[in-house]
C-alpha cells in the first residue's frame, strides 16, 4: 500500500504529504517523532481551522445577535425617552398650571384686599364725612346760638336805645314845654 496521504488544512501554511507506504520505515529513522508530531500538528490545524470557523460562525450569529439587541435596546431606549419626555412635558404642563392658579389665587387674594381697602376707605371717608358733618352743624349751631345770643342783645340795647330816645324825647319835650311855660308868671 503505497498511497500517499495527504492533508489538507484551511490555513495558509503548506500542506504536508506524507507517504504511507513509508511511515513504517519512518518511524525506525531518527525522524519519526517529528514526521509523527507534524501528522498531529495537521490534524491539529484542521480542528483548528474548524473551529475557527466554527468560532466565526458563532462569532457572526453573535454579532447578529448584538446587533438585534442593540436594535431592540435602541427601540426601548427611544420608547423611554419618549415616555421620558413625555412625562417632562406634562410635568411641565402641570407645573404651569400650578403656577397659573397659584397666580389667580394671588390675583383673587389681592383683588379682595384691593376691594376690603376700599371698603375700608369708604367707611372711613363716610365716618370722617359724617363727623365732619356734625361738627358742621355744632358750629352751625353755636354760630345760630351766637347770632340769636347777638340778635337778642341787639334787641335788648335797641329797647333800652328806644327807651332811651323815649326818654330822652319826652325830656326834650317836656323842656320845650317848660321853656314855653311863662314861669314868670307862676312865681308869684
Amino acid at each position: 500500500m503505497n498511497a500517499i496521504v495527504g492533508i489538507r488544512t484551511n490555513s495558509d501554511m503548506p500542506n504536508v504529504i506524507v507517504d504511507r507506504s513509508n511511515l513504517p520505515n519512518m518511524y525506525d529513522s531518527n525522524y519519526d517523532f517529528v514526521i509523527k508530531n507534524i501528522i498531529d500538528l495537521q490534524k491539529d490545524m484542521g480542528k483548528i481551522a474548524a473551529t475557527v470557523d466554527l468560532l466565526k460562525d458563532s462569532l457572526e450569529k453573535q454579532e447578529k445577535r448584538t446587533a438585534e439587541r442593540f436594535d431592540k435596546l435602541d427601540d426601548k431606549i427611544a420608547e423611554d425617552l419618549e415616555k421620558q419626555n413625555q412625562k417632562i412635558a406634562e410635568g411641565f404642563e402641570e407645573q404651569d398650571r400650578r403656577i397659573a392658579e397659584g397666580f389667580e389665587r394671588q390675583d383673587r387674594k389681592i383683588d379682595e384686599r384691593f376691594e376690603k381697602q376700599d371698603r375700608e376707605i369708604a367707611e372711613r371717608f363716610r365716618k370722617n364725612e359724617d363727623k365732619s358733618e356734625r361738627a358742621f352743624e355744632r358750629l352751625e349751631s353755636k354760630i345760630t346760638e351766637g347770632f340769636e345770643k347777638q340778635n337778642q342783645r341787639i334787641f335788648a340795647l335797641e329797647k333800652k336805645m328806644y327807651a332811651a330816645g323815649a326818654i330822652l324825647v319826652a325830656t326834650v319835650s317836656l323842656i320845650g314845654l317848660a321853656m314855653k311855660i311863662p314861669w314868670n308868671l307862676i312865681s308869684g
